[in-house]
């Protein structure tokens, strides 16, 4: 399966799965992602006891705003 980054539906499906009490390897093929792609967002991305869409949605905006700069790599050693 081909990485693609999770947009917020499928964070409110996550949520909404979660809540529910769904296995981590039936979220994953419920939302077209892999198992450990659901792992990582649910870690990544709690606040300080559960997994929140809106909260997800936030984090992952303020990293891809982070990194949205073109970045250079200095040839050093070489």
């Amino acid at each position: 399966m081909k990485y693609k980054q999770l947009i917020k539906e499928q964070r409110y499906q996550i949520f909404a799965l979660v809540q529910i009490g769904t296995s981590k390897k039936e979220i994953a093929e419920i939302v077209n992602a892999s198992v450990s792609t659901v792992y990582r967002e649910i870690a990544r991305n709690k606040n300080k006891r559960n997994y929140t869409p809106a909260h997800a949605q936030m984090l992952a905006d303020e990293r891809k705003e982070r990194y949205a700069r073109k970045r250079t790599f200095s040839a050093t050693g070489k």
